[in-house]
C-alpha cells in the first residue's frame, strides 16, 4: 500500500507491484443516521399512523452525520446518491417484535436494491434487541433515492419496537442515539 493523493486528499491505494495490499478503492463515504431522541425515533411516539406488522416500514433518517465529499443528500427519509458503484452498510434495531428483517429500498425505482438479514427476537422479554444489517454493491446510472425499510412478525409495544431510547446512563452530554443508520462508500 501506499499513500496517494487522490482527488485532492491523501489515500491509502494498491501499490503498483501487483503483491499483497488487496485492491480496490474507495473514492469517498458518508454515514446517514436516525439521531433519536425518543423511542424509536420520531414517528414511533404515538401510536396513531403506526403501520403495523408484517408490512415493510421506512425507518427514519435525519442526520448526514460526515460526508466529506458531498456525495449524499437527505430529506423525508431518504438518502439519494448520483450515479457510480457503491457498498452500503445499512443498520436498524429491532426489539421485541419477533421474526423481523432489513433491507435498502430503491423509492426512485420502486424495487429492493439490497435485501439484508432477517433475525428474531424474544417480544415477550423486555430486553430482547436485534441488529440486522443490509450490505451490498450496487451501480446507478443515475440519481436515485434509497430508504431503510423494517418488517417485523409482531410487535410488543410499538413505541420502541425501532429502538429504545434509554436515558439512565452517562452520554457525555450527546442528547441522541442512533436507531437507524447507513454507510455509504463510494467507489473511484
Amino acid at each position: 500500500m501506499k499513500h496517494t493523493l487522490v482527488n485532492g486528499r491523501w489515500r491509502w491505494t494498491p501499490d503498483d507491484s501487483g503483491s499483497g495490499g488487496g485492491g480496490g478503492l474507495f473514492a469517498s463515504y458518508a454515514r446517514c443516521s436516525d439521531h433519536a431522541t425518543a423511542n424509536g425515533g420520531t414517528i414511533m411516539t404515538a401510536t396513531i399512523g403506526f403501520p403495523g406488522y408484517d408490512v415493510w416500514w421506512k425507518r427514519n433518517l435525519d442526520d448526514i452525520d460526515f460526508d466529506p465529499d458531498s456525495i449524499v443528500t437527505l430529506g423525508s427519509d431518504r438518502f439519494t446518491l448520483d450515479a457510480g458503484t457503491y457498498w452500503l452498510v445499512a443498520r436498524a434495531p429491532l426489539m421485541r417484535c419477533a421474526y423481523g428483517a432489513i433491507r435498502i429500498y430503491n423509492y426512485t425505482d420502486d424495487s429492493v436494491a439490497i435485501m439484508g438479514e432477517s433475525t428474531i427476537t424474544d417480544y415477550s422479554t423486555y430486553d430482547s434487541m436485534a441488529h440486522p444489517e443490509a450490505k451490498g454493491r450496487i451501480t446507478i446510472t443515475g440519481s436515485k433515492a434509497f430508504q431503510i425499510e423494517t418488517i417485523t412478525s409482531y410487535s410488543q409495544g410499538i413505541d420502541y419496537a425501532q429502538g429504545i431510547y434509554d436515558d439512565d446512563f452517562d452520554d457525555g452530554g450527546i442528547d441522541y442515539q442512533i436507531h437507524a443508520s447507513v454507510d455509504i462508500f463510494k467507489e473511484a
